[in-house]
């Protein structure tokens, strides 16, 4: 069994609060009966570290964690209501990172 190996750069609990970035709610499907689930994620202002919570079961459980994130990170959250119970398709634009 290999050990871990140690970064070149570690990142420190004090190196956290900089990082900036956005911090998002994204909708998902449960895999065993469809309910709507959401997961917080989080991407820095660099781009080099990137973050994707474990399935949140409420809505407003997952947006109080990611203004409680995005108040450590020092970036601001945008929470808005999804229409996670309505299905939709997600658009090319949304997928290549264009309009939402």
């Amino acid at each position: 069994m290999a050990g871990a190996r140690p970064y070149r750069n570690p990142i420190y609990a004090a190196d956290i609060r900089e990082l900036g970035g956005v911090v998002s709610v994204h909708t998902s499907r449960d895999r065993c009966d469809g309910a709507p689930v959401f997961r917080v994620g989080h991407i820095s202002g660099g781009g080099d570290v990137a973050f994707l919570s474990l399935p949140i079961m409420l809505e407003d459980h997952a947006a109080a964690a990611a203004r409680v994130l995005a108040e450590f990170v020092g970036c601001s959250a945008d929470v808005q209501k999804s229409d996670a119970g309505l299905p939709r398709e997600t658009s090319d634009a949304e997928i290549a990172g264009g309009a939402k």
